[in-house]
């Protein structure tokens, strides 16, 4: 039996090195505690993928798993950068372990992902922003204005005047290099100034550096807040709160005793492991080694021997013309016809041996279902090769029963969907 594909979307030493191109390997199984993934990398060389969950919160209070983080058989299959947490913008002359939390790990400190306001090229596109803000924020002003400006005369003059430094308020900011007494100044926002911005007024650098960033690295921002809440509910239930020394008295607490604890964890995490039946996980950091015990060689061997004897069920027809074992109400389980579009997606899917992103199947769709016409004799009636639309053959008739049956998974990682194939879950 060929072994499943995983691939792994690493993160670079550094935000300033090169985004690395993903690794993908064969799959061949997990490690006894859960902290690895066995593979083979492309060379066939084996290789471990250590996982470090997520486990430290200060030097004395950690998590205790009180199940184990893999869900029950299940096979990983993607491990993409992920972020729960907006990086932390900070001055250049700044220093960024001032921002890391006290977090032992094998891989040392964790914390927030720190970007610097150091790159002088910026200041055309910060001046561009600035202005463009300004420019916002008169028009909603002006609006603002007339409106109070029709109610002057119905009010009284205290509400009046309040209502005024209300709006004055509104459009005025902090600028913490600006100081007066040893204070912030606040300065409207329309007198801010590009060496303001520069010095973090109105987070517009922030912004840029943010955008930049996700769009360097594949991050979803959009998403963020949405993660934040699945993987606090991910760690409800699955872990504790265990204190070495202190206050807690050596105690194992549950989680939402301590709400911080959520907050610090979901700044360290950089990875998201996504499962074939669709669960899914958060990591601190992913490491490729190679075997480092004889325990390890034993295991692997092991796991390797018998996913080679694992015996490959005939699932499918011959060029996928249909599905062997889809249930169907009140017929039981039976073959389904596949049309020659939904055909050429499988043939797609199964020479990938893993997740293929929409993208890459609508670049390739079109020539296949051409030609597999034309193996059928339609000649002249072949469908031309042009792109064609992935979510339009998943809302068939057809193509809901693949999904509902298991025999196609659909995944999104980042901005982008992707679609894995599998037996039926009624023939696994």
């Amino acid at each position: 039996m060929n072994p499943p594909k995983i691939q792994w979307s690493p993160w670079p030493e550094s935000t300033d090195d090169p985004v690395p191109p993903p690794r993908t390997y064969s799959y061949i199984g997990v490690t006894q505690q859960g902290a690895g993934i066995y593979v083979r990398n492309e060379a066939g060389e084996r290789r471990i993928l250590r996982l470090l969950w997520p486990s430290q919160i200060t030097p004395t209070v950690g998590l205790s798993y009180l199940r184990s983080p893999w869900p029950d058989n299940s096979a990983p299959k993607a491990i993409h950068r992920t972020l729960l947490k907006e990086p932390e913008c900070i001055a250049a002359d700044s220093d960024p372990a001032d921002h890391l939390f006290p977090i032992h790990s094998p891989w040392g400190r964790r914390g927030p992902l720190i970007l610097k306001r150091d790159a002088k090229s910026d200041q055309p596109e910060l001046a561009k922003r600035l202005a463009e803000y300004q420019q916002s924020c008169r028009k909603e002003y002006k609006v603002a204005e007339r409106k109070l400006l029709r109610q002057s005369s119905k009010l009284p003059k205290a509400q009046l005047a309040h209502q005024k430094l209300q709006l004055t308020d509104k459009f005025t900011t902090i600028c913490p290099h600006r100081s007066v007494s040893g204070r912030s100044a606040a300065v409207s926002i329309f007198d801010v100034n590009i060496g303001d911005v520069q010095h973090g007024a109105l987070g517009i650098w922030d912004g840029l550096l943010r955008q930049r960033f996700s769009d360097t690295f594949g991050i979803d921002r959009s998403r963020m807040e949405v993660d934040q809440e699945e993987f606090r509910h991910w760690l409800l239930g699955k872990v504790a709160l265990t204190e070495a020394e202190g206050n807690l008295g050596s105690q194992t607490l549950p989680l939402d005793v301590w709400q911080p604890a959520r907050s610090i964890l979901s700044y360290a995490v950089r990875y998201e492991i996504q499962f074939t039946d669709g669960n899914r996980a958060w990591l601190d950091h992913v490491e490729e080694t190679q075997l480092q015990s004889g325990q390890e060689v034993a295991e692997f061997e092991q796991l390797d021997q018998a996913l080679r004897l694992s015996p490959e069920a005939p699932w499918y027809a011959k060029g996928f013309r249909g599905i062997f074992g889809i249930h169907q109400p009140g017929l039981g389980s039976k073959t389904l016809p596949l049309s020659n579009e939904l055909r050429a997606l499988c043939i797609i899917l199964n020479e990938s041996g893993g997740p293929v992103s929409f993208s890459t199947i609508e670049q390739q769709i079109g020539d296949r279902i051409h030609s597999l016409d034309k193996e059928d004799g339609q000649g002249v009636m072949a469908s031309p090769p042009h792109r064609r639309r992935v979510r339009d053959l998943l809302d068939t008739k057809t193509g809901k029963r693949l999904l509902e049956s298991g025999v196609l998974t659909l995944t999104t990682m980042g901005r982008e969907k992707y679609l894995e194939l599998h037996a039926p879950k009624q023939a696994k």
